[in-house]
């Protein structure tokens, strides 16, 4: 994100917080997605933000809004942890708080104040029945694929160079998993080019880093042919606009770390790493 858009964001969140303070408190039920609650804190800031978002919700003795609802409240680092151990994927919840219906950000947002004993609602446990239920697609290329909900991806398995390889392809900000589906469709045209230029560009990027840091007592430094030897590839994760990840086993190389290799389909790859 560039840094207007960073000033923008910032922007829209102080003004979502300004909007807040002239709302009434309500009691809010809801049902959590399967990612549950999370986190982050922005420096300078000394507070952290918990974040939930709600896939279904009512606001006290309301109907079901189907509608997503983000749930946020600024906290101290040991209460953010509290509230993240109390607030479980796919579980109705109740909190206290302040209902923005119409945000900056385009969407609706709450302010939650505190968390209170969810009663039973056959309404939006029917929801969360519904949400539970798998959603599979079927492309005649890749087969069957699964949405994991925590991390809003559909997964399967590709024959890669003659190898079963799992692929990981992201949704985009309305759910449409198509872009990324053209991503991974863009690199199977070329299977052996891309593997060549991904090998490639792991072994320019890493092997000295290998050879001058990462030798065991008595090891030999390692040739770029055993470099890509060692190297393993486990799963691609393809995003929407041409972006890619391609995820290896290090083969002993780094000591157990993963070696990542991302870029685009116009640009080829453009970034190597070691995470893990």
């Amino acid at each position: 994100m560039s840094i207007p858009e960073l000033e923008e964001a910032e922007r829209k969140r102080k003004a979502l917080l300004n909007a807040f303070d002239e709302l009434p408190d309500c009691t809010i039920y809801g049902v959590v997605d399967a990612s549950g609650a999370g986190g982050g804190n922005v420096p300078p800031e000394t507070l952290w933000s918990l974040s939930v978002k709600l896939i279904a919700w009512k606001k006290d003795d309301g109907s079901v809004n189907l509608t997503p609802l983000r749930v946020m409240k600024m906290v101290s680092h040991d209460e953010l942890r509290r509230l993240m151990d109390s607030i479980n994927p796919e579980k109705v919840i109740g909190f206290r708080g302040r209902l923005c219906e119409e945000t900056p950000f385009g969407d609706a947002q709450s302010l939650m104040v505190e968390l209170v004993d969810a009663p039973a609602d056959e309404e939006l446990n029917a929801a969360l029945r519904d949400y539970q239920e798998p959603i599979t697609i079927r492309d005649p290329v890749l087969g069957e694929l699964s949405l994991n909900k925590t991390v809003d991806w559909y997964e399967g398995y590709i024959d890669w160079c003659g190898k079963p390889v799992q692929v990981a392809l992201s949704v985009d900000e309305s759910g449409d998993v198509g872009a990324a589906v053209a991503t991974i469709k863009g690199l199977l045209q070329d299977q052996p080019g891309w593997k060549n230029k991904i090998e490639s560009y792991a072994v320019d990027s890493l092997l000295e880093l290998k050879n001058d840091n990462w030798l065991d007592e008595g090891e030999e430094e390692v040739t770029k042919s055993e470099f890509i030897d060692r190297m393993e590839l486990e799963s691609i994760t393809a995003y929407p606009e041409g972006e890619y990840e391609f995820n290896h086993n290090d083969g002993g190389l780094f000591w157990g770390h993963s070696i990542r290799v991302s870029g685009d389909l116009k640009g080829g790859p453009n970034d190597a790493d070691i995470p893990g």
